[in-house]
Order: structure tokens, then sequence, then C-alpha cells
């Protein structure tokens, strides 16, 4: 009896501290723009802890406007910049990163899980620091996550 008690526990238990996967539903597909754009927590992961969207909004939604005009060119290109090494644009902090950053590689920033959590958001450039962490992905399409930069003629 002992044992099997024990073992309802520990099943009890389990099931408990088990996260179920995010389920992908209509509703983040539309947040998301599409299925590939939203944000998979690994398995056992809570997910609140883990952004909708893999894809930074500003990026993203210039890659609506790219599929919604049939145009062929990538309006998600990231320019490669030189300037300050943090800032803050349209509400959202970024910076540059890098071994090297004279390469003039950079990235969107987002908070805990190695950069999986919500992007940063600002009002001002004094509000974005070196210590934030790069957006990164988890499942999903994310050509926004990263460090780095095309250049123009790419």
């Amino acid at each position: 009896m002992k044992f099997s008690a024990r073992v309802v526990l520990a099943l009890l238990g389990a099931s408990a501290t088990t996260v179920l996967a995010r389920e992908i539903t209509q509703e983040l597909i539309d947040e998301c723009g599409r299925k590939e754009n939203v944000m998979i927590p690994p398995p056992g992961a809570n997910e609140t802890e883990y952004r909708h969207c893999s894809n930074h909004p500003l990026g993203d939604a210039k890659a609506h406007v790219t599929r919604a005009l049939g145009l062929t060119n990538n309006l998600n290109k990231r320019d490669c910049w030189f300037g300050s090494n943090t800032g803050c644009t349209n509400g959202y902090c970024w910076k540059r990163c890098g071994a090297d950053i004279s390469q003039g590689n950079w990235c969107w920033t987002a908070i805990g899980n190695d950069g999986k959590g919500d992007w940063y958001q600002c009002a001002a450039d004094n509000q974005c620091f070196d210590y934030m962490t790069c957006g990164q992905a988890s499942g999903g399409d994310c050509p926004d996550c990263g460090c780095d930069c095309r250049d123009k003629g790419a």
C-alpha cells in the first residue's frame, strides 16, 4: 500500500510540474502574422517566460508589407550600425553586439531566457543598456533574432 501511495504521489507531482507545449491557435497566428513566427517554448518550460512571436514587432511589420504587396526585396534587412552602442528605436531597445563591434552588427534586445522573453521596450536611448541580451528564437522562424547586419547591397 505504501508503494502504491508513493507511485500515485510521484505521478501526481510529475503531472503538476509538467507544462504542456504552447498550442498554436488561430489567435496566435493572427498575432504573429504567420504560423512559422509563433514562439514554441521547449517541453517542460514555463511558457509565460517566452514571448508569443519569434520575430521583432518592427521587423515583422515590414515583412507583412513585403508579402502583402507581393514584393521580392527583403524589407527586413538590417543595415549595419556604426554609431552609439545602445539605443531606443520606435519604442524598442537594441545594442551593438558581436566579438568585433567594428563589423556593425547589432540586435534587438529581449528579457530573460537567453533572449527568448518579451522584447525590451523603451521611451529613450538612456533606457537601453549593453548588458541586455540579444533576442533569440525558440522554435519557429526568426530573421530578426540574433546579432548581425546585412549590407544594403546584399
